[in-house]
C-alpha cells in the first residue's frame, strides 16, 4: 500500500494555528517538512495559509520521491540530487491536481523496485484525466520544492567536513542548480 500523507491544522493555546505534514497511516508529522517550515517559512512571518501551500508541494514532492523510490538523504550523501530525466516527471507532475497524482501514485505497486516512471507516462495521464492545475499554481510548487531541496543540501554541506568526499560533489550539483 503506497504511503498517504495529509496537511493537517494544529491549534496553539493561543489560538495560532500551524499546518504540519503527517503520515496519514501513523499520524506522526515528517520530520524535515516541519524543520523546514518552522525555520524558513513561519520564521518570515509568513501566513498559515502560505505555510500550508508549502506543505502540499512537499507532499507532491514526498510522494513523488515514494512513487520513484527516490532517498534524497543517501543520495545527497553520495553527492547527488535528482536527475535529468527525474526533474522532468516532477515538474510534469506538478501539474497535474493532487486527486490525479494521489490516484497516479495509489495505482502503481509498491515495494519492487521499478524503473523509473518515463516523463511521456505524466503527460499522457494529465491528458487522460484531462486537467492540469494553473501554470502559475505549478510554479510556485516547483518553487517550494526547489527551496526544500536546496535546505537539505546546505544542512547536509554544513555537517559535512570540508575534505569529505562527497562535499564536493554535492556542492557542484547544487550550484548547477539540478534540482
Amino acid at each position: 500500500m503506497a504511503e498517504r500523507y495529509a496537511v493537517k491544522n494544529a491549534v496553539f493555546a493561543s489560538g495560532e494555528r500551524f499546518p504540519i505534514l503527517i503520515n496519514d497511516r501513523t499520524g506522526i508529522p515528517l520530520f524535515d517538512p516541519t524543520v523546514f517550515t518552522l525555520s524558513q517559512i513561519r520564521a518570515r512571518n509568513r501566513a498559515s495559509a502560505t505555510i500550508e501551500a508549502v506543505l502540499r508541494a512537499l507532499k507532491v514532492f514526498q510522494l513523488f520521491c515514494d512513487h520513484h523510490q527516490i532517498d534524497l538523504t543517501a543520495r545527497m550523501r553520495a553527492g547527488q540530487l535528482l536527475e535529468l530525466g527525474e526533474l522532468d516527471a516532477l515538474v510534469s507532475l506538478c501539474r497535474l491536481p493532487m486527486s490525479a497524482i494521489e490516484a497516479l501514485v495509489e495505482a502503481s505497486p509498491t515495494g519492487s523496485r521499478r524503473a523509473p516512471v518515463p516523463f511521456k507516462s505524466y503527460r499522457a495521464r494529465a491528458k487522460e484525466v484531462d486537467q492540469e492545475v494553473a501554470s502559475d499554481f505549478a510554479v510556485v510548487r516547483i518553487r517550494y520544492i526547489r527551496n526544500f531541496i536546496g535546505w537539505l543540501a546546505d544542512r547536509l554541506l554544513l555537517s559535512l567536513d570540508a575534505k569529505h568526499p562527497t562535499r564536493g560533489a554535492l556542492l557542484h550539483v547544487k550550484e548547477i542548480g539540478l534540482f
